[in-house]
């Protein structure tokens, strides 16, 4: 699977030996093949051929035959089963590869892999949003922080209804750090994605955070004049400090905040 946020803070940190190894391995291959591997390296440890090769912009045939010439320098191997599919022989050699390409260069290949799950993978996105999202988000600051927003906001909730709220949090987290890099942001989804990420965080036990973020929801509500998100902030925050037992105070005060911001006329929310 590819990793969906954070992933590449964990890689160049390839010892420098071993990377020289792995150069020298390198080294030994065609212009073409190391540029495939760059790219698969961008993609995942495990990766497709159809993707790989729409991304390249090069005829399957040329990709298939650097895929075996990787194979036979034991870099790559198929994955059992998968005709499609092949996966890097070692962590490290995917890592040295990532590890070597500018910050730029490396937004523009996550742009090219996401656009090519797009277009293989038209009829079926709802299976790709985290690879989407992982893709566009590494993309975000190359002009893409509209897409990335899309997709970590529907990863986000596809994750949560898949009761993994961790990854909820984090796909949340993301659509946020994209959403800063559009111009004329809404403050408005900037709070809908606080109040989602503040439920993921509560679900998945991390309920300091989960009131830190509800707070941060009002107070950003308050300012959007958003009297209804401010209400939902309000309950997530006092369900937060319900389930520990911490002290109260708090919640009935922005609950308070909460009920004077809505229309006075009955409402469920209002109840």
């Amino acid at each position: 699977n590819i990793p969906t946020a954070g992933v590449e803070n964990l890689l160049g940190r390839v010892p420098e030996g071993v990377r020289e190894v792995i150069g020298r391995r390198l080294d030994r291959l065609s212009e073409t093949c190391n540029s495939i591997l760059t790219l698969a390296a961008v993609i995942s440890r495990h990766f497709r051929v159809s993707v790989l090769a729409k991304a390249s912009r090069l005829p399957e045939a040329d990709v298939y035959r650097a895929l075996t010439e990787a194979e036979g320098a034991r870099l790559i191997e198929a994955v059992p089963g998968r005709v499609d599919e092949y996966e890097f022989t070692h962590p490290l050699m995917r890592e040295t590869l990532y590890d070597e390409l500018s910050t730029l260069v490396r937004a523009n290949l996550h742009r090219d892999i996401a656009e090519a799950i797009e277009e293989t993978e038209a009829t079926r996105l709802q299976s790709y949003l985290p690879q989407l999202a992982h893709h566009y988000f590494e993309a975000s600051r190359s002009g893409q922080a509209s897409k990335a927003l899309e997709y970590c906001s529907a990863a986000a909730k596809q994750a949560m209804g898949q009761l993994a709220p961790d990854e909820s949090a984090s796909f949340c987290e993301m659509a946020i750090q994209a959403l800063h890099l559009i111009d004329d942001r809404d403050e408005v989804t900037e709070c809908e994605l606080l109040v989602e990420m503040g439920h993921a965080q509560r679900d998945s036990g991390d309920l300091i955070e989960a009131a830190a973020t509800f707070r941060r929801a009002v107070e950003m509500a308050e300012n959007a004049n958003a009297p209804e998100l401010v209400a939902h902030a309000a309950l997530g925050f006092e369900e937060t400090m319900w389930r520990p037992g911490w002290p109260g105070h708090e919640a009935v005060r922005l609950l308070d905040q909460a009920l004077a911001a809505l229309p006075r006329a009955d409402s469920d929310l209002r109840s």
